[in-house]
């Protein structure tokens, strides 16, 4: 389109068809925002989720863990109350050279077999928190970090301090304990404090984004809220200036034309539907205007033919009357005129008698003529034969 769309040639349809546009614009807007938001919702409170159930996972893992430090403390116990009671004499002879305890006595056994288990339901905990953390965003290796911590304290670790006491070799026990063990146990505390601080931060920052996009998604929606009214407004502004208003006016000029007013001019303004209207309605006037004159004309006519009837009625009147009068002499006239005929009739009577009587001569003197004319033949015939005879003579 070359010329700019000017609104007063915006037709109602494609208005409202704009306006409803919009709104299903906003309307699928505002869904989608909706389902982004719900979608981050549910992504950061999944991620919250997972990290809370890393972290209950893992600290079951540690509190078996513990439960195995103080089984194995009992163990050494249990050793340590057994070397009190040795006092006799032998007693030199029941430690090895190594630091080689007693046999296990049926309590430190049981301590140890349970020290086991407990080990093997912190493994199966742990290989828990693998499963957990293995889709987890691990960026800074945290997870990684407590996961090698916990295997090498596990395996390099404890599984050596149960054996040392299993085999009653209590300097090596304490020996490792304080050089390795005690190490490991502290590399797995530092890293679980690490992931601790790690996942709180995460956590927070989590917070933090999720009130982010709550502010953001309140205000995006105050904004449509707004620019919603604001559409709303212009809309109805519009409806106002360009179908309400034209119509109303055109109300006006029906309710004048229906009063007989055709004087008023009708002005088309717009080429839309109500454009369209006012064009039928001008039509509508121009067309009674033609009608209404052609009336008046008519009128006025029947009213001079009526006029002229008026005149012709009082002259057809007078002539009337003077017809009357003429009729009247012509009654007398007829009445002489019957009297007459009845002279006239008798004297046709008596000519009629004297025809007759003329007829009968006439016919008397027919057939004297007839008479005459045979005489007359006779004497031709006989004037014929004397000529013959005289020009026989002369001849």
């Amino acid at each position: 389109m070359r010329g700019k769309l000017k609104l007063p040639q915006l037709k109602v349809r494609t208005s409202l068809i704009l306006v409803l546009v919009f709104f299903l614009f906003m309307l699928v807007t505002g869904a989608a925002v909706g389902v982004y938001s719900l979608r981050a919702n549910n992504q950061s409170l999944t991620r919250v989720v997972q990290m809370q159930r890393a972290h209950a996972v893992i600290g079951e893992a540690v509190d078996h863990y513990k439960n195995v430090q103080s089984l194995l403390g009992q163990v050494l116990a249990s050793y340590i109350v057994s070397k009190d009671k040795q006092k006799t004499a032998d007693a030199p002879a029941a430690a090895d050279a190594d630091g080689s305890a007693s046999p296990l006595g049926s309590n430190a056994s049981g301590y140890i077999n349970e020290a086991r288990k407990e080990l093997v339901r912190s493994q199966v905990a742990f290989k828990n928190f693998q499963g957990l953390t293995k889709g987890m965003d691990d960026t800074d290796g945290w997870y990684r970090r407590t996961s090698d911590a916990y295997l090498d304290l596990t395996k390099n670790g404890v599984k050596p301090l149960i054996d040392l006491l299993e085999k009653g070799k209590l300097g090596d026990y304490e020996t490792f304990l304080s050089s390795t063990a005690s190490y490991m146990g502290d590399n797995l505390k530092l890293a679980l404090n690490n992931l601790n601080m790690y996942q709180q931060d995460t956590i927070d920052g989590t917070y933090e984004r999720e009130v982010q996009v709550f502010v953001w998604v309140i205000r995006a929606v105050a904004l449509a809220m707004v620019v919603a009214i604001l559409i709303a407004l212009l809309a109805y502004v519009f409806l106002g200036r360009m179908v309400l208003r034209p119509l109303r006016l055109a109300g006006g000029h029906f309710d004048r034309i229906a009063g007989g007013d055709l004087t008023e001019r009708i002005e088309v303004k717009t080429r839309n539907e109500i454009g369209v209207l006012y064009e039928s309605l001008k039509r509508m006037q121009e067309s009674l205007t033609r009608t209404v004159t052609a009336v008046r004309t008519g009128v006025e006519e029947i009213t001079l033919g009526s006029r002229e009837i008026f005149m012709g009625n009082t002259d057809l009147s007078s002539r009337t009357e003077q017809q009357a009068a003429s009729l009247q002499q012509t009654a007398a006239s007829m009445e002489e005129l019957a009297s007459t005929v009845r002279q006239n009739t008798e004297h046709a009577q008596q000519a009629d008698t004297l025809a007759q009587g003329a007829s009968e001569v006439a016919q008397r003197g027919g057939r004297a003529v007839s008479e005459v004319a045979g005489t007359m033949e006779e004497i031709s015939t006989s004037s014929s034969k004397i000529a013959e005879i005289v020009g026989v003579i002369d001849g």
